[in-house]
């Protein structure tokens, strides 16, 4: 039985606590919070014991992944602590904050020779992964454009609202759009340029809602709207279009003004559709099952037959921090970018 220490007892620490502890081959034995009711809190509800520090879990040996569901700009430290404890690393998205970061990480990684993952969660959403497949199955052709939409208001459970710091959570460029522009990279492949235009707002964390079109190396190009500049009771928006040579797929879901509620059920159990060019058009019914559960199952998996993590990587954090970070110098600068590929 694998053990999972799971760093940040916060909502999304909550969500990973109770997805990891419902797969096969893995416990979550430990909390960490610096609020020290809250980590109890949350081990409560999982039987696992509540600690106060990092430091307290990495000399335990018997700890074998941690789980890193604390704000951004703790990542970094974090993973390279994790790292050379020789801990296996699960890390939430966005990687980090920086290239530099994550270029350190990465040493880290691969220096102490951990296995590790990112959260990226829309490469195991059921939508998605459906519509992946149905890609690959090539009845529709080549895909040419993908379109996606992420909108909702500000999450509010942000302690100390550290996301509506630019230098502690990026803004929604960083923290939202990236989830489109990783799954985008994980369908067409390298990007070759971004164009973007955005909305700033200091109070919303700098960059609030981001329009940004991207370049592929193969020839496709793709479109993102995200951003939680909506205002009011506006509901939490996912949408995903891909026009392919013969026909297109998509997918809509509407839920409440907040994420937590989506996760929790209350949004609308929309199907997968495939509108084909001669007219036919077809619903696709995904398996109903939670990402994040999905996530850690594929890891936990690879740690326990020594497999290879291939799937959401810290590479291909990287890669999607780098999108993210060149979206955003483009809206300030008001000028393609062009992506560097070394």
């Amino acid at each position: 039985m694998i053990k999972v220490a799971i760093i940040g007892a916060g909502y999304i620490g909550g969500v990973n606590a109770n997805a990891c502890d419902k797969t096969e081959d893995a416990k979550v034995v430990a909390v960490v919070d610096k609020d020290f009711q809250k980590a109890k809190l949350l081990a409560q509800k999982i039987n696992a014991e509540p600690y106060n520090s990092l430091e307290e879990i990495l000399i335990k040996k018997e700890i074998d992944v941690v789980g890193i569901c604390t704000p951004t700009f703790l990542h970094a430290d974090m993973v390279e602590k994790c790292a050379k404890a020789s801990k296996h690393i699960f890390c939430e998205k966005p990687v980090a904050l920086s290239i530099e970061e994550v270029n350190r990480m990465i040493q880290a990684i691969k220096k102490y020779k951990v296995k590790s993952m990112v959260g990226h969660v829309l490469r195991f959403w059921p939508e998605y992964e459906t519509a992946k497949r149905i890609i690959k199955d090539n009845f529709l052709g080549c895909p040419k454009n993908m379109y996606c939409e992420r909108l909702g208001v500000i999450p509010e459970w942000a302690e100390g609202e550290w996301n509506k710091d630019k230098n502690l959570g990026g803004g929604a460029a960083l923290d939202l759009q990236i989830h489109d522009l990783d799954y985008m990279i994980s369908v067409f492949g390298d990007p070759l340029s971004v164009a973007s235009q955005g909305i700033y707002d200091e109070n919303l964390g700098g960059w609030a809602h981001m329009s940004t079109i991207v370049k592929f190396a193969g020839g496709q190009y793709g479109c993102v709207n995200a951003g939680w500049a909506v205002k009011g009771k506006f509901p939490f928006t996912m949408l995903l279009r891909i026009i392919c040579e013969k026909g297109t797929i998509e997918w809509v879901s509407r839920a409440s003004a907040n994420i937590s509620e989506t996760l929790d059920g209350k949004v609308q159990k929309n199907e997968v559709i495939v509108y084909k060019d001669n007219g036919e058009i077809i619903k696709e019914t995904s398996e109903e099952i939670d990402p994040f559960f999905s996530q850690w199952k594929y890891f936990i998996h690879c740690i326990n037959n020594d497999k290879e993590v291939e799937n959401s990587t810290f590479e291909d954090g990287k890669r999607s921090l780098e999108l993210a970070l060149a979206s955003m110098d483009s809206s300030e600068q008001n000028k393609i970018v062009y992506i560097n590929k070394n």
